[in-house]
């Protein structure tokens, strides 16, 4: 079994582990054209499942540059985040 020191290890934010490793999260590679559409299904499910077991209705906007925004209903504090 190889053994790691500290000077081998690199911590990254979680939003650069996502961007680099997209398969992990949305059983697609980074070169897919289906990449987008599986993260908008997931900020979607997301944005209308509840953590109470409850669903939403949710607002979906996307731009002609292929950008998106998602909006729900309810109002989230900053300790939510």
């Amino acid at each position: 079994m190889e053994r790691y020191t500290a000077d081998q290890l690199r911590v990254i934010a979680f939003e650069e582990h996502v961007r680099a490793r997209p398969a992990m999260y949305f059983r697609v590679e980074r070169d897919s054209a289906e990449l987008p559409t599986e993260v908008l299904q997931r900020v979607v499910w997301d944005a209308m499942h509840h953590r109470d077991g409850t669903h939403g209705q949710v607002s979906v906007e996307i731009t002609s540059d292929l950008s998106f925004t998602v909006e729900d209903e309810l109002t989230h504090s900053a300790d939510e985040w």
